[in-house]
């Protein structure tokens, strides 16, 4: 929705996936997606600091406290937001020993002109943690 000039970054938030996700959560939830969108990676999806970085592996991942930081939050805010937003498929998260990240699912924000193979990988991982919560 909408229009972008030539050579702007943009995130595109689609309306009917966001809207499937946001009908019964509240404010908080709904607002921390919001927040997110400028900490949206344009090609791997991850929240990170510097969302424009072409290189991914120097990609600032943003873990929980970090995110609660940038978007002016408190952590346990953050974290019961995250929880309802993951458990409503919006959100998914990784984790290798104390080291968490978060993916964003593509269909609810994107910021490319085309799909890459990383695109579909990432929407069969959404999926198949969508199977398994059934």
């Amino acid at each position: 929705m909408g229009d972008t000039k030539e050579g702007a970054s943009f995130t595109k938030l689609y309306q009917v996936k966001t809207n499937e996700i946001v009908a019964d959560l509240g404010l908080s939830e709904i607002g921390l997606l919001y927040k997110i969108l400028p900490f949206f990676h344009f090609s791997e999806y991850y929240l990170c600091a510097n969302p424009d970085e072409e290189n991914p592996e120097v990609i600032e991942h943003l873990g929980r406290d970090q995110l609660a930081k940038e978007i002016g939050h408190d952590r346990d805010t953050v974290t019961a937001s995250i929880a309802k937003l993951q458990r409503k498929g919006a959100i998914l998260s990784t984790k290798s020993g104390r080291t968490v990240r978060y993916l964003v699912h593509p269909d609810v924000m994107f910021r490319q002109t085309i799909e890459t193979d990383w695109t579909q990988s990432v929407r069969k991982m959404f999926a198949q943690h969508r199977a398994d919560r059934k």
